[in-house]
């Protein structure tokens, strides 16, 4: 991963082997379990779980977050990042007239590529989603005009790309089979009001990708070659009440990607030559009524990915250079009547992929960084008469691919996760109370990973040769009123890693041989007020990532063998008069990327597998008098970048996904005394390198998107309390021998009841299940569910108040295969060693279970023979005989009479 190469020098790692015994999943040898099927009404004692607070109103980045500082009513970031802005989701709303962001409304996980107006404020949306607000919707979404998710609910199992609303009903286009628990291929028709699906089921043998309305008739657009049963080539229209295709019949040599209905024709969009079997490139008008292809021509050179209609003016964006026959990259004007291009030429560089006109205004959207003379980012709004940008929303940090307008407000969607964002490259501060980023902005040239504020200054470090308006060498001190470099320049000649303030000294660590206008390896202590090197220079042999100082000591750490004239494995402790290296010594037994000295104890964090005289995988806390590890011992599964303390907790973020004898995804609260893992579990999604303390506040900064159950990149605010939530997760998943069923709650319940029904509203009854062990979940697995029927689960919880609370209906689609034999987990995967493999006997017979290797030769048989009915697990501890299986690919395979059945499992270096 390119974020991690830039921050994280490449290394030997920690054993695999060490850190999963470590957090006690070491190899297991295997095993041939039959889990018994048991009726039970079901009784909860799961621990209390807590929601993380994330603070919404900070604005997050386009990039990786490295440093973060906050002094004062200020938060300083560093990073890789060239965009700031408030963290929308892919859905977001904008007025018309201001570009101004829309505060309430709910965020979209995942992307959107379809808006539709509700006609009453509020907006449909479809794309490739999983929540909105943090509520579980598949792909389609009501979201109201006071920015509630509406309860209407019409899952679909497959993409959504096209939307259209007419006479209380919302026609959907997409990659789906089924949609709102009905099977419907590629279209769907659903009550506005319910998001119930109506009868209206044409179906079509491809993705439909685009859809118009005009009078009694859709039409449809996509990459079919028959809908309603009827031969269609890639274009159609269908009866409003019925779903029949009716006899207009033009056709497309090619997909249709984009449709607009004005007066009586419609014109169309995409990767096509022909229509109707006359030449038209990428664009097209036909009659309405007829299906004739209109005389009007305005081939485009390349795809034509967005059309929109206003004033006389059919307006067309795409991939192409040319239109008509007259230069115009990826958007043009075109007479409606004629199909003459017009001279508006607004030049963007680079693909438009939506538009939407709203009175002398034209909303576009795509991939570009400039358009009309302006520096606009993905999403522009454009003066009808000149083209020319108009001073509106501030630009998207992801392609945007879906506009519409209504009712003063502009809708937009996409693959972004903000909008409205401003430039600011790799450092910027954002003010506290707001949440915004302020005006203050040095403009770094390159990465800053390293921060430091002293004085009422701040110093940055990293991989810059420009800062704050001048040019300075990997190490700068800015104003923090103005951004400003200041004239402290020490000049260092190499990356600048590490940066730690006491005393009146500014200390750095990184990749450098001078600094200061000195020869300094590797570290150095530099005078705030001249930037010249001072006399204290220890030396070391190899680079200094992480360091932290206290009044009479200097800690070090990184990838050095010897510092301060001593021999020093990866971390050492420096006299702050002299630089020599104390007696401290701990030697680790790998780098160390973080330190934090506390009272009696110096923190560490790294890739070492053995640091103060113990075992110890990726953390430690080491004596501060005698540099041995004390007994907390919490063990990381991968390396350790950061650290940071709140009252008595540890906070430790990395690559890791263990700590603390728990599953922690790269970010873990630990108790400073036990080291156990606390319930405090945000699940980041991606690598973190970044950590500060504020109260009870702690920021963390890296290469996530996801944080908190939100969509929040790179950067967020977390409350260190725990706020309880009833209800933490309730969830079905169709497995191969029927609905896994998974929950839980905030804390114990007399009685929790599990009980399924045929429909949203009931009746309901209480179903036989087996429970399922996963850990700090609740599961159970309900095989009584019939093969192709949808079920509603919901759960009835008694909390000891006079009515029991009531959570769901969720719902799950089952497939008409569900009662086969095969394969149903491999858990984990990707995996660093053992893995356990589920399977089902669906009816006694001949099996056998065997994993192969990548060319397919078998390297051992798992299970074999006849077996009984049953849900079986193997446990296969990563090696062939004493011989640990090298990392790399794997497939499980299942044989039985008629059936075969195979599994992709990942074994980890």
């Amino acid at each position: 991963m390119a974020a991690r190469d830039s921050l994280v020098p490449r290394t030997r790692r920690a054993s695999p082997r060490d850190r999963a015994r470590r957090a006690g999943n070491g190899p297991r040898r295997s095993r041939l379990g039959l889990l018994w099927p048991v009726v039970i009404v079901l009784a909860s004692f799961a621990p209390p779980v807590h929601a993380q607070v994330v603070d919404t109103t900070l604005w997050v980045t386009n990039g990786t977050v490295a440093a973060i500082v906050r002094a004062g009513s200020t938060v300083y970031l560093g990073g890789s990042f060239t965009l700031v802005g408030p963290a929308t989701g892919a859905f977001a709303t904008l007025s018309a007239a201001s570009g101004a962001l829309s505060a309430s409304l709910p965020r979209v996980l995942g992307s959107v590529e379809a808006i539709a107006p509700d006609g009453a404020g509020g907006w449909f949306v479809g794309g490739a989603f999983t929540a909105v607000g943090g509520e579980a919707r598949a792909n389609l979404a009501h979201i109201l005009a006071d920015g509630r998710v509406a309860p209407w609910r019409a899952d679909a199992n497959g993409a959504v790309s096209a939307l259209a609303v007419t006479g209380g009903t919302v026609y959907v286009g997409g990659a789906f089979t089924r949609v709102g628990g009905r099977a419907r291929r590629h279209l769907a028709a659903l009550a506005a009001g319910s998001g119930e699906p109506t009868g209206w089921n044409p179906g079509a043998n491809g993705p439909v990708r685009a859809l118009a309305v005009s009078g009694g008739t859709i039409y449809a657009g996509g990459e079919f070659t028959g809908i309603g049963g009827r031969e269609r080539s890639h274009l159609a229209a269908l009866a409003a009440a019925s779903g029949e295709p009716t006899e207009w019949n033009p056709g497309a040599n090619g997909p249709v990607l984009v449709l607009a209905a004005s007066g009586g024709t419609i014109y169309l969009g995409g990767d096509f030559r022909t229509v109707g079997g006359v030449p038209r490139a990428h664009l097209a008008a036909v009659d309405a009524a007829t299906g004739a292809v209109s005389a009007w021509r305005a081939d485009a050179s390349g795809p034509v990915r967005a059309v929109a209609v206003g004033e006389g003016t059919l307006y067309a964006g795409g991939d192409f250079r040319a239109i008509g026959g007259t230069p115009r990259a990826h958007l043009a004007a075109l007479s409606a009547a004629t199909g003459a291009v017009a001279g508006w030429d607004p030049r963007p560089d680079s693909t438009v992929r939506a538009l939407a006109v709203s009175g002398g205004t034209i909303y576009a959207g795509g991939d570009f960084t400039a358009v009309g003379g302006g520096a606009c980012r993905r999403i522009a709004a454009l003066d009808a008469a000149t083209g020319t940008a108009l001073p509106w929303a501030a630009g998207a940090d992801a392609p945007v691919r879906a506009l519409a307008a209504d009712r003063g407000a502009v809708g937009a969607g996409g693959e972004f996760s903000t909008l409205a964002a401003v430039t600011r490259n790799r450092i910027a501060a954002l003010d506290v109370a707001t949440g915004a980023a302020t005006a203050w902005d040095p403009n770094a040239s390159d990465l800053v990973s390293a921060l430091v504020e002293s004085g009422g200054i701040l110093y940055a470090g990293g991989r810059f040769t420009s800062i704050g308006g001048q040019m300075r060498g990997y190490i700068a001190a800015l104003d923090t009123a103005t951004g400003m470099a200041t004239d402290w320049d020490p000049a260092a000649d190499a990356f600048v890693y590490g940066l730690a303030a006491s005393g009146g000294v500014i200390y750095a660590g990184g990749a450098f041989t001078s600094a200061g206008r000195q020869t300094r390896h590797y570290i150095a202590a530099l005078d705030p007020a001249t930037g010249n090197a001072t006399a204290w220079n220890p030396g070391a042999n190899a680079w200094v990532w992480a360091i932290a100082a206290t009044s009479s000591t200097v800690y070090a750490g990184g990838g050095f063998t010897t510092i301060g004239g001593q021999l020093r494995n990866h971390i050492a402790a420096l006299e702050v008069s002299t630089g020599n290296a104390t007696a401290w010594n701990p030697a680790a037994s790998d780098f160390v990327y973080a330190l934090l000295p506390s009272g009696g104890v110096v923190y560490a964090g790294g890739a070492f597998t053995a640091i103060g005289g113990a075992a110890r995988s990726c953390l430690a806390a080491l004596d501060a008098g005698s540099g041995s590890a004390t007994a907390w011992d919490p063990g990381a599964s991968d390396w350790v970048n950061a650290l940071a303390l709140i009252g008595n907790t540890v906070y430790a973020a990395g690559l890791f996904t263990s700590a603390g004898g728990k599953t922690r995804d790269y970010l873990a609260a630990l108790d400073a005394t036990s080291g156990s893992a606390t319930p405090w579990n945000p699940q980041a999604n991606g690598y973190l390198y970044a950590l500060a303390a504020s109260g009870s506040t702690l920021y963390a900064g890296g290469a996530f998107t996801l944080v908190g159950g939100r969509s929040q990149p790179y950067f967020a605010a977390l409350s260190s309390s725990l706020t309880p939530t009833l209800l933490a997760r309730f969830e079905a998943e169709i497995e191969a021998d029927g609905v896994l069923v998974r929950w839980q709650l905030a804390s114990p319940a007399r009685e929790v009841r599990l009980e399924r029904g045929e429909r949203a509203t009931g009746p309901w009854t209480i179903p036989a299940v087996e429970p399922r062990g996963e850990g700090e979940l609740t599961a159970v697995l309900d095989r009584g569910a019939e093969a192709g029927r949808t079920y509603w689960y919901r759960l009835v919880v008694d909390l000891g108040n006079p009515a029991p609370t009531i959570f769901g209906p969720i719902r799950a689609d089952l497939p008409a295969a569900i009662r086969a034999s095969g394969i149903t987990r491999l858990v984990p995967n990707p995996s660093r060693g053992a893995t356990r493999i589920e399977f089902v006997v669906a009816r006694a017979e001949e099996a056998r279970l065997s994993l192969l290797d990548v060319t397919g030769r078998e390297i051992e048989v798992l299970a074999a023979g006849r077996l009984a009915p049953g849900h079986y697990s193997v446990a296969w501890d990563g090696r062939r005989g004493r011989t640990r299986q090298p990392a790399g690919v794997y497939f499980v395979r299942w044989v039985s009479p008629g059936r075969v059945h195979q599994q992709r499992l990942v074994i980890r270096p």
